[in-house]
């Protein structure tokens, strides 16, 4: 007798996984791995707040965020800030110039928002004493001496 292999239901089910992306009326755009047949979730900072409704993923030609490309021809890659899934790019390296098909993003991110809290803030600067002469790299008077 011959047995059936079958794959354990959870296997079968990461098969069918997409990263998708979500708009959040609150809390702005985030992505999550979902099922490819039920593609809804739930903003993890609505669900702190007691809100609990599905948001529907945006369709994947329209997801924007900071996109990835790799050119096919000579392995170029870069990054656009303003990446549409279903919008494509030229490569424009020396060897790639004279091609005409568009490259379209490998990988969607999500932008990066600068707040108080992420931004890099400057070293303090000492504040010379008053008697103290300021010095800015040269003697003061004529630089041309």
């Amino acid at each position: 007798r011959q047995r059936l292999h079958r794959q354990p239901a959870a296997a079968a089910a990461a098969d069918n996984i997409q990263r998708r992306q979500f708009n959040c009326p609150e809390h702005g755009i985030f992505f999550k791995k979902v099922p490819a047949a039920k593609p809804v979730a739930k903003c993890a900072g609505c669900v702190g707040r007691g809100n609990t409704a599905k948001l529907v993923a945006v369709p994947r030609e329209a997801e924007r965020g900071f996109g990835l490309f790799k050119c096919h021809k000579c392995s170029a890659t870069w990054g656009s800030s303003k990446a549409c899934r279903g919008l494509g790019q030229f490569c424009e390296s020396p060897s790639c110039a004279a091609d005409e098909s568009p490259i379209f993003p490998f990988k969607i991110i999500k932008e990066k928002r600068y707040t108080p809290k992420n931004r890099r803030r400057p070293p303090p600067m000492a504040a010379p004493a008053e008697d103290a002469e300021a010095d800015f790299g040269y003697a003061g008077g004529a630089q041309n001496q």
